[in-house]
């Protein structure tokens, strides 16, 4: 990262099972380079366990851990045949890789999945062909394709619309329904692992959009196959889900917020934010009110919530401001490091939030404690109101505090958010 100055280090990848060893060393070299940025995805196991099933070296405490959501498509993955005035529906069993142009594939057959006639086989496993079959049973098309000896489809559909086979040798298009649904919002999506980390830590930090990402197809011929779609015929994209996905679209994010400061956006003087910066604004902008439908600023499984830039980015200097205290501040023990800060109501955002984030050392690899400096977040209001980090809703009614995290965050939203200065207070919990 040094040799080509990179700050932000976007990770699509875990382990399988817990490994101690590996979330050290990837917690030590955040803690070692704080100027960077270290981003991982949570991992897909969020079917498999309700709970503690983020993948190392995701549940550092120093890198930034992200969740996945469900793509705003009303039907996931839906695909349209169109030809001879017909527009199909399609269901995808193998993925497609497709070109830049937006068509899903030129050469296409269909075939019959239901007629013992037809060698189904034959006509589905063709690597230069995009296979489509009619069925009326899904079941026991599965069990025919699974007796094929080739298995190395191009991409394979299958439809229950019967019409389908009135496009047989005729020319046709496939192509991806591109129709957003803009009236509802994000889910967590059901494969996204969820917190806390083994240790008790609350990952994932942030969730970003995950499901039905368009992305750049691997050349690799150990992925030529299977869910990674194939490197032939100059196809440079497919379609993709998981926290794989979501972990490029948060770095991203992150990328917009340190050019936003280095682009004098925020101030006249460009700033280079560190990596606990980054991580802090992408939490500011973080929430769980859409997403889970209550007031909590944290939840256990899904952290901080959905990143939404526009919280914490504004192009006009009446919708919000920022401040950002000395991000190199030390504490030392038994003390605490405060700051003033403004809240105006001039602005036309009803939402201020406090974030604290830090890097910790990394203790040893048997070591049960999970954080080394557990360090506490108070805010008191200009009317000497006293908020807690990670231990208030957005209303400031009183919560559960969570002191397993290098990240603490405070919300006053509608009526709690006063005119005039506040203190912001950092110590130690003992």
């Amino acid at each position: 990262m040094n040799n080509v100055g990179s700050k932000i280090s976007t990770n699509s990848w875990g382990g399988i099972e817990r490994d101690p060893t590996l979330l050290q060393a990837w917690g030590s070299l955040a803690y070692d380079n704080p100027d960077k940025l270290f981003v991982f995805g949570a991992g897909n196991n969020g079917e498999k366990s309700s709970s503690f099933s983020i993948l190392d070296p995701g549940t550092s405490k120093n890198v930034l851990s992200v969740g996945a959501l469900d793509s705003l498509y009303d039907t996931p993955k839906r695909y349209i045949l169109t030809g001879s005035g017909q527009t199909i529906q399609l269901e995808s069993l193998v993925p497609l890789v497709f070109s830049d142009e937006g068509v899903l594939g030129v050469n296409i057959v269909v075939g019959n999945g239901d007629d013992d006639a037809v060698d189904i086989c034959n006509i589905m496993a063709n690597k230069t062909k995009t296979g489509i079959a009619y069925t009326s049973n899904q079941t026991a098309l599965i069990e025919k394709l699974k007796k094929c000896q080739s298995k190395e489809y191009k991409a394979l559909f299958m439809t229950y619309d019967a019409t389908v086979l009135q496009l047989v040798g005729k020319s046709v298009q496939l192509q991806l329904d591109s129709t957003l649904n803009t009236s509802k919002f994000y889910n967590v999506a059901s494969y996204s692992s969820v917190g806390p980390a083994f240790s008790g830590i609350l990952k994932p930090e942030i969730l970003a959009p995950g499901t039905r990402i368009i992305s750049a197809n691997s050349k690799s011929k150990k992925y030529q196959t299977g869910n990674f779609g194939c490197s032939q015929d100059d196809y440079a994209y497919i379609v993709l889900e998981g926290t794989s996905m979501a972990t490029p679209n948060a770095a991203g994010a992150a990328v917009l917020v340190r050019q936003y400061f280095t682009d004098r956006k925020w101030m006249d003087t460009p700033r280079e934010l560190d990596g606990k910066t980054l991580r802090a604004l992408l939490i500011a902008s973080a929430s769980n009110k859409r997403l889970l439908g209550n007031n909590n600023v944290i939840d256990r499984r899904t952290g901080f919530g959905a990143i939404d830039l526009s919280k914490v980015l504004s192009f006009d200097a009446s919708d919000s401001g920022i401040s950002i205290s000395k991000s190199d501040s030390q504490i030392p023990s038994q003390s605490h490091y405060s700051a003033q800060i403004i809240a105006s109501k001039t602005f036309k955002s009803r939402r201020l939030s406090f974030v604290l984030t830090y890097l910790d050392p990394e203790t040893s690899v048997d070591s049960v404690i999970p954080i080394y400096n557990d360090l506490d977040l108070v805010v008191t209001s200009p009317s000497g109101k006293r908020y807690i980090g990670n231990n208030n809703d957005i209303y400031g009614n009183n919560t559960d505090a969570y002191h397993f995290s290098t990240s603490e965050k405070i919300v006053l939203e509608d009526d709690l958010f006063e005119d005039g200065q506040c203190a912001c207070h950092i110590s130690f919990h003992f």
